[in-house]
């Protein structure tokens, strides 16, 4: 089996691992009688999903002899990746179970529309992209990009946890919590995005000359 089948094989397996931890996720926070047992579940599916969106990300790196992040489609699975990695390093620490529906759906969303709209067969880069600075400044919009889309989440939990007499804001971590982990997470990623335009800018100067 080529690195290129192993590489859409596992990102099919990782969006089914994926559906199905969205879905106990769903249960977890609409109310449940055993939500603890939901909440750990989804949350194993989801090391799962990430586990082989890694191996996917490598596989398509091998079989391109390059850096998996050289058009829309490697981008797409390469920043679900960093916002998964971010989401269960957090995870670590914080009960996220509550507001794990807002992250791990959109992620959901973008593994779907990679595979069915943004697809393309491992190709050569164009000229202008052949140079070391695609792993250095793409990586560094990927890993950002994980920390805004978490901190996109948590604003979004935060609001209707702020909702003091709605019984969705009970199921959700407190407002103070995920208005923390939002600006942690904001600031962060503002960090690497900062650095990642430097890194763009520098690259389309040796690239193009301006």
């Amino acid at each position: 089996m080529s690195a290129a089948l192993i590489s859409n094989w596992t990102i099919l397996s990782a969006t089914i691992a994926l559906t199905l931890s969205t879905f106990l996720a769903v249960i977890k926070l609409t109310g449940s009688s055993h939500p603890d047992r939901f909440a750990k579940i989804s949350l194993a599916l989801t090391g799962l999903a990430t586990a082989f969106l890694v191996v996917a990300v490598f596989a398509r790196g091998i079989a391109a002899g390059r850096a998996p992040w050289g058009n829309m489609y490697e981008y797409a699975i390469a920043g679900t990746l960093a916002v998964l990695v971010v989401y269960l390093i957090l995870a670590i620490k914080n009960d996220l179970s509550g507001i794990a529906v807002f992250i791990l759906m959109p992620v959901l969303l973008s593994l779907g529309l990679a595979q069915t709209v943004l697809y393309i067969p491992v190709a050569d880069l164009v000229p202008a992209l052949e140079s070391g600075w695609l792993v250095i400044h793409v990586s560094a919009a990927i890993i950002a990009g994980g920390g805004f889309s978490l901190g996109f989440a948590f604003a979004v939990g935060q609001l209707l946890a702020s909702r003091k007499n709605s019984k969705l804001a009970t199921r959700l971590p407190s407002s103070e919590q995920l208005e923390l982990l939002s600006y942690r997470v904001t600031a962060w990623g503002f960090a690497v995005w900062t650095f990642s335009v430097l890194a763009g800018a520098i690259w389309a100067e040796n690239a193009w000359g301006r």
